[in-house]
């Protein structure tokens, strides 16, 4: 998965790690990760489902979008969806209804999913200095 746990990385890997973090990091962030004694790596993915919604089952957080770590929004977005989802179907919404009320909270949930992980793309360009 492109992920390596900690205790994982040989000692040639991390002198390499360091090195690049002298050369691309301010000196604060390099000395953080040079004095980091167990390193890992984790793999950052950006996925984004196009449809929540599956009849009467649906996708909820990092199931129907995996966001960047540096928007810290993981657990907000999961959170975030069962709220809207509740308010969605608030007062037991009558089976004619049901399917628009899903579909509207589907159409909601894409849209601010797809807002954070651009928001998230952005941040991480910013970062790694290629904006």
């Amino acid at each position: 998965d492109g992920s390596l746990p900690p205790g994982a990385m040989r000692d040639d890997n991390r002198r390499e790690l360091v090195d690049a973090g002298r050369r691309l990091l301010a000196p604060t962030l390099a000395a953080l990760v040079e004095a980091t004694q167990v390193p890992f790596a984790q793999a950052i993915l950006d996925l984004a489902v196009e449809r929540m919604a599956f009849g009467r089952a649906v996708l909820l957080g990092d199931a129907a979008c995996l966001v960047r770590p540096h928007t810290a929004a993981g657990v907000a977005k999961a959170a975030q969806n069962a709220v809207g989802l509740a308010e969605a179907l608030r007062g037991g919404v009558h089976e004619s209804a049901f399917d628009a009320a899903l579909s509207r909270w589907e159409a909601d949930q894409l849209a601010t999913n797809a807002s954070l992980s651009e928001l998230g793309i952005s941040l991480g360009t910013r970062i790694m200095g290629r904006a």
